[in-house]
């Protein structure tokens, strides 16, 4: 016969034993499983914010078509599903701004361009340089740690994984014959969990094509960029087409600065747009910077 305080040491281990393996199975699903769901989670949103940015980028080089000013919203950051077990951290959030705009030296030219009549007095070979910038898109994910930073510069969208770059469009720069600049100007910021709406407005706006010769040395067109060469010669191969002539001139190629690749469109006569971009940010009681 077993004594009666021996069957209750029995229940009260094997309660204790139980009790331990929920903890290991809670804190398993806590360390393991949450932060998977989670990773997921965020990749779908890096996924989503970049079509959010390409739509941006859409806005943006599309001025030299007409119309006013256009309004694209951006989720910068996301949140995770609720939890019966388990906890979340900290809403993810993500930093959208301008670069370059207020740097003096992030400009792109044009030089050797020369037009006839009245516009000859303005395009006259000598170099016409312009302001402009960039935007950036920042994450910050709690899991996540691999997502790219999503950029626009010079008509281009592309993802910087640390040292790497991928080209998510094509340019607009040059296309033939025909050169289309649009200088983004102003300044915006924004670092938040929530979606933000920045406006694009065109500060200059022409729908004339300017048609421009060379001065007897090629056409060059300047611009400020972090993307490579090798970016940039698949870039303009596929908007010059099979027996273009173009060359690039980069300064400074070392990583994570500015290069300047120099192009030349492809014959002596080249028709040329350019308009400006201003990025407005709404301030709290309703006016517009």
């Amino acid at each position: 016969m077993v004594p009666d305080d021996e069957r209750g040491q029995s229940i009260q281990i094997g309660a204790v034993l139980l009790f331990g393996a929920l903890v290991l199975a809670l804190a398993g699903y806590q360390a393991f499983v949450v932060p998977a769901q989670n990773e997921r989670v965020e990749f779908s949103h890096s996924q989503t914010v970049q079509g959010h940015m390409s739509e941006l980028r859409n806005a943006i080089v599309s001025a030299p078509g007409g119309g006013g000013t256009q309004s694209v919203s951006v989720q910068l950051g996301t949140e995770y599903p609720g939890r019966v077990l388990g906890l979340n951290p900290g809403r993810p959030t993500g930093q959208l701004r301008t670069a370059g705009t207020d740097d003096q030296s992030v400009e792109f030219s044009v030089r050797n361009a020369e037009a006839t009549g009245e516009t000859g007095d303005f395009w006259d070979g000598s170099g016409r340089s312009y302001r402009t910038g960039g935007l950036v898109y920042r994450p910050n994910y709690n899991v996540y740690s691999d997502a790219p930073t999503t950029a626009y510069e010079n008509s281009v969208l592309s993802n910087e994984f640390g040292s790497d770059t991928v080209a998510l469009s094509d340019q607009t720069l040059v296309d033939g014959s025909r050169i289309t600049l649009v200088a983004l100007n102003g300044s915006y910021g924004a670092t938040q969990s929530g979606t933000v709406s920045p406006d694009v407005r065109p500060v200059s706006s022409s729908t004339r094509t300017v048609t421009v010769s060379d001065d007897g040395d090629p056409i060059e067109l300047t611009i400020p960029t972090k993307l490579d060469e090798d970016t940039w010669e698949e870039l303009l191969r596929r908007r010059l087409g099979v027996g273009h002539r173009h060359r690039r001139g980069v300064r400074n190629p070392q990583p994570r600065t500015r290069n300047r690749p120099a192009v030349h469109p492809p014959d002596g006569q080249s028709r040329r747009r350019h308009r400006r971009h201003r990025n407005r940010r709404s301030l709290p009681d309703g006016r517009l910077r």
